[in-house]
């Protein structure tokens, strides 16, 4: 499944004096089996992005099409809300059932699937979710860790089964425990069941460890687009941007400033240790 963005550009209050472009005539083709991470500096236009993703909001210009399809065509856009999953920062916060399962039935229920349905599909949620059915189904979410209620809410979208998973700063507000859970539970996602994921982070670690491609958003404009390496290897472009680079490349970077012969694309600590590890021993054989 396929989902392109062809020359999208999205106004804010049009034909006023107050009229901003959130998106100028972005052009994206997301790929199907594809894990796209978004980056930008608060205001670039991320958050406004995504929300173009699933229909939530509409091109001022331009089209997003799904397989072909424009997913703002009335025929198509119940279609696309079981097909593209979108979760929004601190999506717990849109909890509202008295149970853990009701509040991810709900999503079901209201599409019309049936009862047998619709439990087969919170059983495949909350398992995909990371979490033991038997354990949380008749808890109330809000007896809940911070984590687990970020996973009870992705639950809510994944008991759709969407083929495109959208998810904006996913991690935000947890601690780096619930962090790391919720990255590493999107990763096997992605690895075990092939579903498309976009998200949107300033976790450049995460982007750096997560993503096969990065699109970089700067005052409304998709400005960049490619592999991490080839993302980060930007540091400089990047950082007039106002956008970090992973903690370990900013240590490639200084040493290479001070003129050590190291490499200036290492995203990982296990790569920076083979830099080092090469930089130590040429010293000693000096």
């Amino acid at each position: 499944m396929t989902l392109v963005l062809e020359n999208v550009t999205y106004t804010y209050k049009p034909k006023t004096p107050y009229a901003h472009d959130a998106l100028r005539d972005i052009s994206l083709t997301i790929n199907q089996g594809e894990f796209l991470a978004i980056i930008g500096a608060t205001g670039s236009g991320k958050s406004t992005l995504v929300q173009h993703l699933n229909g939530l909001l509409k091109p001022t210009r331009g089209q997003v099409l799904l397989n072909g399809e424009d997913i703002n065509a009335k025929k198509v856009g119940r279609r696309v809300r079981q097909k593209v999953g979108l979760v929004f920062q601190y999506p717990e916060h849109q909890l509202f059932e008295e149970t853990v399962y009701k509040d991810v039935a709900f999503g079901p229920l209201n599409f019309g699937f049936s009862q047998q349905e619709t439990d087969e599909r919170v059983k495949y949620a909350l398992k995909t979710a990371g979490l033991d059915i038997e354990q949380v189904k008749d808890r109330s979410p809000f007896d809940l860790s911070g984590g687990q209620m970020r996973r009870v809410a992705i639950a809510g979208v994944l008991a759709m089964k969407p083929e495109i998973l959208i998810l904006d700063e996913p991690t935000a507000g947890l601690d780096p425990q619930g962090q790391v859970a919720i990255m590493n539970r999107i990763s096997s996602m992605h690895k075990e069941q092939g579903i498309t994921i976009v998200f949107v982070s300033h976790s450049m670690e995460n982007v750096a460890m997560l993503a096969q491609r990065v699109i970089v958003m700067h005052r409304s404009n998709l400005v960049m687009s490619g592999s991490p390496r080839e993302i980060f290897a930007k540091g400089e472009e990047l950082r007039n941007m106002g956008l970090d680079i992973p903690q370990v490349s900013q240590l490639m970077n200084g040493l290479i400033r001070a003129g050590k012969e190291v490499r200036g694309d290492v995203l990982s600590i296990a790569e920076a240790k083979t830099e080092l590890l090469k930089l130590l021993r040429g010293k000693a054989n000096a």
